[in-house]
């Protein structure tokens, strides 16, 4: 018994001992095939992270429990506190919120890939392109965020982005480019797969710990700096990614700036001692040429005394040939300088009126000296009239002694060129009484200068594009109107120009039509502005009208509409037929500026409120206006954050059959829930919407929204009928949205047969070709079209007649006045028999009254909608209506 007592108390100090002496469990657990990174090899973890957990985590200070997982839930694990690594990662804002991590490890690039023989792409371009990128991965949140790429495609793992791209699924990759390269290595595909642009939106890669580990941090940061000083870390680093790391070439950059410093060490140490043993050597050669000196000036006091005899009889004789040379050279130089200088030279004898000219100066004048008229009124009338007085004026100051000298810049005659800039300048000689006896100066051919100032002034002043006056000189001219106005108490007036939805035919036609358009407009404008009025472009599609002497307000808003009426007719630009329209602000000098700044501060607030009202219009400023159009960029940052939060509902108002008064259709409509308000009205929004291009984002949203929802009706067995879904300028305008359309439809599971897409006018007649076009392959899908709004814009019957629509719409104006109006009613009819006669079906809108709809029915329109059915109602209450069908 005391044997066994023995025994049991040395195996409770055993198991007590391995248990003090157990080390701490770290719980590693790595992302599922993301080599080089993370692997499994036979069930086991292997790759760059593993091994570098494995340098890091010492076996005598901690052991490692390592699992693979899908790389959502292995971070959702980290940040849950359930593990305490994932091992490296890339670090961003929000990650720091949710762990702790260490310094620095290595940096990543992103690359974008492409097969081999692909076009050469950028950034910019990836919107057009079909793009792989990893699904949750920090690569996805840079695509989304930063390049602002909202349609891609995601997967699960890298390996698979590279066989999507190699097989054609995908027409690029934006992926970590250190694990590209590594597989592209791996598995021989570098002469397939290529690289197009690479070392972008550089991320910092750290090591990861758990919120309730803080201590590993420590740790980590000195065992890593442990394992780059033994140059394990390289070794590691080369074995996966074939290259050298950072933080060798760090070292290395290092090493070679202290043998560079070492060097310029030694170079100033012996710099000094060679300084030194110079300073030497002067105080050697100082102390010869002492003695030297004193040498020379005993022999040079003796040479003085023998040579100053004979320099006396030789100093008359040299006076006397000095005199005849420096006669004869002066003559020579003069006759030499006179015939061989670039310039054209003359000289003229003022008391007889005779010039002589250098040949070059009759080169210059096409003649020479056997034929040009000596005569200095021949010379005179060479010189083009308009610039005679200036001639004159310069020269009459210099001969009554006002000027050193004179020089003019004006315009002369010659015999092969006709009139050619010349650079004129004389310089007269008086007697002693002060008067004018002879002049001589020079002429200089300056044409080519002058013409190299002409393209430099129209460089600095004028729109290289539209060759129209820029900001530089409208400012410039402007400022001068507005002194002269002050002196003349006249009235000026500032025009602001921005065209409407200019930047869709950018997108969708490309720069170079839009550019062709710009230079349309800017002719446009001219034809209606004329001198001493100018038109200036001050960047992009917006353009300035200063008006001078006004007359009266009315003028100036006649003038307005000229250019409103000539900017909105058809236009034809490479053989496409294009409607555009522009928004005016109007300024007056002095009721809303005295100086050039205010007057285009306040013209430009004016237009950005004729935008606000509906573009194509014009409008004169008022002080109002700088709060309406805060209110409207209060309104423009809220529809954004709407955007963001998805704020929009959609609401569903049904179409009446005429004959059966049942349900047959239903149109989707957008509204605005904004928290703390409530229901903002579309009318408040769609239009801001669609000037900044938000209703693209937003009308998706409402197709998503509509085609799910009546899929799902028709899933819970209510009768199958059409939702109608309007689109946008905007959104037609998309070169993929056959693509989006058909997206949508699939990922809805709703059969092309029940959606029916109402366009406007404005968006048939944009282009028109491209118009049926699309129409065209949205009907072979089965999808309807419907034409909205007829009659409000800019539709004719020849073209009505060639748009392969289904159903044309009538608008609410023409129904509000079929009952109080005979030409209403008879408008209406007439709209109802050409739909017929076209094979359209017929809807009206605005439906309000039973005297409406009998109207209409006797007139044989076939569908309505309208309050006299139903208003826009949510989907709760549009139900309840398809119960009783």
């Amino acid at each position: 018994m005391k044997k066994l007592s023995v025994v049991v108390i040395i195996f409770i100090m055993l198991f007590n001992s391995s248990t003090v002496f157990a080390t701490p469990l770290v719980k590693y657990q790595g992302e599922l095939n993301y080599p080089p990174f993370n692997d499994l090899n036979h069930g086991v973890p292997r790759g760059f992270d593993v091994d570098l957990t494995n340098l890091i985590f010492k076996e005598t200070d901690y052991t490692v429990d390592y699992s693979m997982g899908n790389w959502s839930e292995v971070y959702k694990n980290l940040v849950d506190k359930k593990i305490d690594t994932v091992g490296l990662l890339a670090l961003n804002p929000i990650r720091k919120e949710e762990i702790l991590y260490s310094n620095v490890v290595m940096q990543w690039n992103v690359g974008i890939y492409t097969r081999s023989g692909f076009k050469k792409i950028s950034l910019d371009s990836l919107k057009d392109l079909n793009v792989a990128v990893g699904k949750d991965q920090y690569t996805e949140k840079i695509l989304s965020d930063k390049v602002g790429i909202k349609n891609y495609k995601t997967f699960l793992n890298i390996q698979e982005e590279i066989r999507a791209l190699e097989s054609g699924e995908v027409d690029a990759v934006f992926e970590n480019q250190e694990v590209v390269n590594y597989l592209l290595t791996k598995t021989d595909l570098n002469g397939v797969i290529k690289p197009q642009v690479t070392n972008l939106f550089p991320v910092d890669i750290v090591y990861s710990v758990s919120k309730d580990r803080p201590e590993l941090v420590t740790y980590i940061n000195e065992r890593l700096k442990d394992i780059e000083k033994s140059g394990v870390y390289e070794e590691l680093y080369q074995k996966y990614f074939f290259t050298h790391s950072k933080i060798y070439n760090e070292n290395k950059m290092n090493q070679y700036l202290s043998f560079a410093l070492i060097g310029i060490i030694i170079i100033i140490i012996l710099i000094f001692i060679i300084q030194r043993y110079i300073k030497f050597l002067r105080k050697r050669i100082m102390i010869v040429n002492k003695e030297l000196v004193n040498q020379y000036e005993q022999l040079e006091t003796v040479h003085e005394e023998l040579a100053i005899t004979e320099e006396e009889l030789r100093a008359q004789y040299d006076q006397a040939l000095k005199s005849e040379e420096i006669a004869r050279l002066s003559e020579e130089r003069f006759r030499l300088a006179f015939e061989g200088a670039n310039d054209g030279l003359w000289d003229c004898d003022l008391t007889n009126g005779t010039l002589l000219y250098s040949e070059k100066c009759n080169e210059l004048l096409g003649s020479n000296n056997k034929n040009l008229d000596k005569n200095i009124k021949y010379f005179e009338k060479l010189i083009h009239p308009d610039y005679m007085e200036l001639y004159n004026f310069n020269a009459n100051r210099h001969l009554k002694h006002e000027t050193s000298y004179f020089s003019v810049e004006l315009k002369m005659k010659t015999r092969t060129r006709g009139y050619v800039w010349m650079l004129v300048r004389g310089k007269a000689i008086f007697n002693k009484s002060g008067i004018p006896i002879r002049m001589a100066g020079s002429l200089t051919d300056i044409s080519q200068r002058k013409q190299h100032e002409e393209i430099i002034y129209k460089m600095a002043y004028y729109d290289s594009l539209t060759e129209i006056p820029n900001r530089i000189l409208l400012e410039s001219k402007l400022n001068e109107a507005i002194n002269e106005a002050k002196v003349s108490n006249e009235d000026l007036a500032v025009m602001f120009l921005d065209l409407d939805n200019f930047k869709s035919f950018n997108d969708n036609f490309g720069h170079a039509f839009g550019d062709k358009l710009l230079i349309k407009i800017a002719q446009l404008l001219e034809g209606v502005v004329s001198e001493p009025s100018i038109v200036a472009r001050i960047g992009g599609d917006e353009f300035i009208v200063m008006l001078r002497s006004i007359s009266s307000q009315e003028e100036v808003k006649r003038i307005a509409e000229e250019i409103i009426k000539a900017i909105q007719q058809l236009l034809i630009i490479d053989n496409k037929e294009i409607y555009i329209t522009t928004s005016i602000g109007i300024a007056l000098y002095p009721k809303d500026g005295t100086d050039v700044t205010s007057l285009l501060s306040n013209a430009d607030t004016a237009m950005y409120y004729s935008k606000g009202i509906g573009k194509n219009t014009l409008q004169f400023h008022n002080y109002l206006m700088s709060d309406i159009i805060a209110e409207k960029l209060k309104l423009e940052h809220d529809l954004r954050q709407a955007v963001k939060e998805n704020q929009f509902l959609v609401f569903y108002q049904p179409k009446v059959d005429v004959n059966s008064r049942k349900i047959t259709g239903m149109e989707a409509l957008v509204r605005w829930f904004k928290p703390g308000v409530g229901i903002i009205a579309p009318n408040k929004f769609i239009p801001l919407a669609e000037e900044t291009g938000l209703i693209v984002p937003i009308g998706l949203e409402v197709l998503k929204i509509a085609c799910t929802q009546n899929a799902r009706w028709q899933e819970a067995g209510y009768p199958p009928i059409r939702v109608a879904v309007n689109l946008s300028v905007c959104q037609f305008q998309q070169r993929n949205l056959v693509e989006i359309i058909t997206e949508v439809l699939y990922n809805t599971g709703l059969k092309p047969c029940y959606l029916e897409l109402e366009i406007t006018e404005s968006i048939a007649m944009n282009d028109f070709e491209y118009t049926i076009e699309v129409i065209n392959k949205l009907k072979v899908m089965g999808i309807h079209i419907s034409l909205d709004d007829f009659g409000t814009g800019y539709s004719s019957l020849s073209y009505l007649k060639n748009l392969p629509i289904n159903t044309l719409k009538i608008d609410k104006s023409f129904v509000d006045d079929i009952t109080v109006s005979l030409n209403g009613k008879d408008i209406s009819k007439a709209l109802v028999m050409m739909a017929h006669s076209f094979n359209l079906t017929v809807v009206a809108e605005g439906v309000e009254t039973e005297e409406q709809f009998q109207l209409l029915k006797e007139q044989g329109c076939d569908v309505v909608q309208g309050y006299l059915f139903s208003k826009p109602v949510c989907f709760e209450e549009f139900e309840k209506m398809l119960i009783k069908l």
